[in-house]
């Protein structure tokens, strides 16, 4: 299960309510929130050591997901030549 974080970080913009937090943090905070959420109303049991909230890039079954986009792992893309 995926939670996707805000589209944008909004040129570090700052939420009224409070200068030191980041507005696609607070944002990305709502993200997870809510995927807790529907976690515990489905009655869902999930791993703590196998969940990652945040990071710059994650590798998932040789695609790598980051704020740029998705991209194939080189050493996928080399076997899928060479194939």
């Amino acid at each position: 299960m995926a939670a996707h974080g805000p589209s944008s970080r909004y040129n570090e913009e700052t939420i009224p309510e409070n200068d030191d937090i980041r507005r696609f943090v607070w944002e990305y905070a709502h993200v997870v929130y809510e995927l807790f959420s529907r976690l515990e109303h489905s009655g869902i049991t999930a791993s703590g050591t196998k969940i990652v909230l945040a990071t710059p890039a994650l590798d998932v079954l040789g695609a790598i997901a980051s704020e740029e986009g998705l991209q194939l792992h080189h050493g996928l893309v080399n076997k899928v030549l060479k194939w």
